[in-house]
Order: structure tokens, then sequence, then C-alpha cells
């Protein structure tokens, strides 16, 4: 078993090299690398989505299985709470503590970790894998946001929902420039902060898990194609993770900065035993409390430091520990296998 999670994880490092040799040589660049992530996000994930979840699930098994995904968002919550604690307990400076939390509790689930839950425990692991990432983004795109716009500055994102309709209708009849009038800049906001947290992977998943709920099954050749179109998940997740991090090798060798120690201690220590407890409380197979723990130890979320840098908080600092996580990881997931195994 050892020797198998020492092959995975060979494996994996040769795509993550591939990606970042591609950047090197320039197909990859900045442009080429931001086109890998879309194809990713929205497209060959939905696609993995649909067919994972048409022949893993009927109706009364994925009944069964949407109340575990309590373990996970309350898993995340706690790794805010004590990201934010800690922050403090540590003297992180506070227009860095936003940014500090986030990266304490919140894991790459997508670009690492579906790659690495498929090599380590199979197709059958996807949708293990779909119950973290759901809790995972929608607490990123809900809570990090606003303690990353708290770092810049920044007032909270905020919308007015209630001001959507009106926007809606005014598009729909043409007003293009009416829409675009201060009067609507809540509702745009409001618009803006939903697609956010409802990326389309979330919207896929909810999407099909109705329809099976619903009975309604999709015919054997839209499966056949959703599958072919999945497979594109772990070469290019792989690969734009290495791209990302020869982009931020190129500005310089990673500079050890206050508070890292304690964002590796969340990530790869803190999160996965706070999973591991709860294993304990909900109820849930040894399968699916493996694929939660491999994902809760999983590195920094990437989109932090995108959304660090757009929201004008400390997007170095957040870049630095991604990239040094993203690293470490490769030595870790070995060691969470033996683990397991050993549970």
């Amino acid at each position: 078993m050892v020797s198998q999670a020492i092959s995975i994880v060979l494996s994996i490092f040769i795509m993550i090299a591939l990606g970042a040799w591609l950047a090197r040589i320039g197909w990859l660049n900045e442009a080429g690398a931001a086109l890998v992530s879309q194809l990713v996000v929205k497209v060959a994930l939905p696609f993995m989505i649909v067919n994972s979840l048409f022949t893993s699930f009927d109706r009364a098994t994925l009944w069964a299985a949407l109340p575990t995904l309590a373990a996970p968002l309350i898993s995340v919550a706690i790794g805010v709470w004590l990201g934010r604690l800690v922050g403090r307990l540590t003297g992180i400076p506070e227009n860095r503590r936003g940014a500090f939390a986030s990266m304490f509790a919140f894991s790459n689930s997508v670009f690492i970790g579906v790659p690495v839950s498929l090599a380590l425990f199979g197709d059958g692991a996807l949708p293990y894998t779909l119950i973290y990432y759901i809790a995972n983004t929608t607490l990123f795109w809900s809570v990090a946001v606003r303690l990353l716009a708290r770092d810049g500055g920044q007032p909270a994102p905020a919308g007015k929902l209630a001001d959507v309709p009106r926007y809606l209708a005014a598009r729909l009849k043409g007003q293009a420039g009416a829409a675009d009038e201060p009067q609507f800049a809540a509702a745009r906001q409001a618009l803006s902060a939903v697609r956010k947290a409802l990326p389309l992977p979330l919207v896929t998943f909810f999407a099909c898990a109705a329809l099976i709920l619903l009975g309604v099954r999709l015919p054997d050749f839209a499966l056949t194609a959703a599958r072919y179109v999945g497979g594109m998940v772990t070469p290019l997740s792989l690969f734009f993770i290495g791209a990302l991090m020869m982009r931020m090798l190129s500005r310089g060798p990673v500079r050890w900065q206050k508070g890292f120690s304690w964002v590796l201690l969340g990530r790869f220590v803190v999160s996965p035993l706070v999973m591991l407890a709860l294993s304990r409380v909900f109820p849930m197979s040894a399968a699916l409390r493996d694929v939660l723990i491999i994902q809760a130890s999983m590195p920094v979320m990437s989109s932090t430091s995108i959304v660090a840098d757009s929201l004008g908080a400390d997007a170095e600092y957040v870049a630095g520990a991604t990239t040094l996580s993203t690293m470490v990881s490769l030595v870790a997931i070995p060691l969470y296998m033996m683990i397991l195994r050993g549970l």
C-alpha cells in the first residue's frame, strides 16, 4: 500500500512538473493557464459530475447520502473559527488575518483534491469528493470572501436581492442602458455574489441530484460523452497547478513569512484531525471517511490568492503559502494513506 501511494504521488508529480514545463516554455502562460482553469471548472468537472452521479446513485442511495454533507460543512466552519482564533493568538497582522484564516481552513478540493481522490481511491470516490467540494466552495464564497475583503480595507461584498427582479426585467426589455444605471448597482453586485457562491460544478451537482431524486435517467450515449469529457479533469487540473507554481516561483523563491508554519499545521494536521473527529460523530463508511480526511488535508485553495488580489488583500502572502503547501502535500499524501490504512 505504501509503494502504491508513493507511485500515485509520483504520477501526480510528473503531471504537475509537465504543467510547470509547459509554463516555462510559454505554452501555458497566464492566459493559457486561465483557459485551462476555465476548462476544468466550467467544462470537464461538470461533465465528470454528471457521469459520476448518474452511474453511482439512484434515488434511494442519493437520498441516504445527502445528510453526510453536514460533516464537511461543520469541519470547514470549525477550521475558519480556529484560523481566526490562531491568527489573533499568534499576532498575525490585522491586514492578513482574513487571508490567514482562509488558508488555514479551505483546501484545494478541485485542482488537487479531485485528481488525488481519483488516483488513490478510484472513480467510486468522486461522489464523496464532491460532498466535500460543496461544503468547501459554499463556505469559501460566503465567508472567506468577506474576510479577505476586510483585509483589503473594503466593505464586505453585499447586494440587494430584492432589486434583482427589476434589474432582470430591464435587461429582458432590452434596456441595456437602464440596466447599467447606478440604481441597479446593488442588484448587479448581488447577482455577482450568487454566481460566485454557486459556481457551475455546484449547480451541476444540485441539478443532477434533483433529476436523480425525480427518477430521471440520462441515456447511455450522454453518460459516455460525459465520461470522456470528464476524464480531462485530472491532467488539466495538475497542469494548471504546475503552471501556477512555476509562475509563483518565477517571481523569486518562496520567502518564509510569519504564520506559514501555522497555515501548514492547519492544512495538514488540524483540518484532517477535525474531520476524523467528526467521522466518529456522524455515521459514515470507511471509504467516505478516508476520502473526506484526504480532502481536508489538501493544500491551500488556489482561488484564495486570486480573490485576495482582486479585493486588495495581501496576495503575495497567500501565493507564498499556496506554493509551499502544494509542495508539502506531495510528501504528506503517502503519509496519510499509511495512517488511514491503520485506522
